[in-house]
C-alpha cells in the first residue's frame, strides 16, 4: 500500500489562517532504490517545473545526491500554508506521486513556518519586534541548514 505524505499538519480551523498566513518552506527527501536514481531524477524535475508554476509558488530547488548516493531533496516556498495545502491536494500532485512512488524507497518531509508568526498563533500575541526577528530567524535557520547540509 501506498502512503501519501501529507505537507500539513491538522491544525485548529480557528487558528489557520493566522498560522498559515507567513511563508513556509518544505523540504523532502527522496531516497531512490538502487538503479532507480534516472526515473527517480526525472519525475523530481517534472514535480519542480509544476511547483514552479503552481499558484502561491515562491520557488523551488532541486538538490541531486552526491556520487554514489540515491538521495534527492527538493526544498520549495509557498506564499502560506494555505498555498501549501493546495498544492498537497491537487490532482497534478497526486498524478506525479504515483509516477515516483515504484522508485522510491522512502520519503521524509520537513516543514518550517516563519517560527515568530507560528508561535505567536498558537499563543495569541502579537508580532515581535525587528530584533526580535531576527534573532528568531538566526536561531532557526543556523540549525536548519547544519542539519540539511548534515
Amino acid at each position: 500500500m501506498t502512503t501519501t505524505h501529507r505537507l500539513t499538519g491538522p491544525y485548529d480551523i480557528e487558528r489557520l489562517e493566522s498560522i498559515a498566513s507567513d511563508p513556509v518552506t518544505i523540504a523532502v527527501s527522496w531516497s531512490a532504490l538502487e538503479g532507480f536514481e534516472t526515473p527517480v531524477r526525472e519525475g523530481l524535475e517534472a514535480m519542480a517545473h509544476a511547483i514552479t508554476h503552481h499558484t502561491g509558488s515562491l520557488g523551488v530547488a532541486l538538490l541531486e545526491p552526491g556520487e554514489g548516493g540515491n538521495e534527492f531533496h527538493v526544498v520549495a516556498r509557498f506564499s502560506s500554508g494555505v498555498e501549501l495545502r493546495d498544492w498537497e491536494e491537487s490532482d497534478e500532485r497526486r498524478e506525479l506521486l504515483a509516477r515516483l512512488t515504484p522508485y522510491v524507497d522512502a520519503v521524509n518531509v520537513a516543514a518550517t513556518h516563519s517560527p515568530e508568526a507560528f508561535f505567536a498563533a498558537l499563543v495569541g500575541t502579537s508580532r515581535a519586534r525587528k530584533h526580535h526577528r531576527f534573532v528568531l530567524d538566526l536561531l532557526w535557520f543556523l540549525p536548519a541548514s547544519f542539519t540539511v547540509s548534515w
